[in-house]
């Protein structure tokens, strides 16, 4: 999303030195959204599985308040499911 695109800008590791996801390295790329991330329906907060996952979210910082609330309102329209 745009939002994570302009938390992003050039970086491609995050302060930890942990690369972050690129999905332009994985095809299809939604096969390596799963491979590190997990979305939890209930609460709308997306879970890292891996070092890079982790890394991503911290560094998009993916699980801001509003994020999470704009997820939610889309999980319960069925936008996402």
């Amino acid at each position: 999303c745009s939002g994570c695109n302009l938390a992003k800008g050039k970086r491609i590791a995050s302060k930890a030195a942990d690369r972050i996801f690129n999905p332009r390295a994985h095809d299809p790329w939604l096969l390596g959204w799963y491979l590190h991330f997990e979305l939890n329906y209930a609460s709308g907060l997306i879970i890292p599985r891996t070092a890079t996952g982790k890394a991503t979210i911290e560094t998009l910082n993916m699980n801001a308040s509003q994020r999470v609330f704009a997820r939610l309102v889309q999980i319960r329209v069925g936008l996402i499911g």
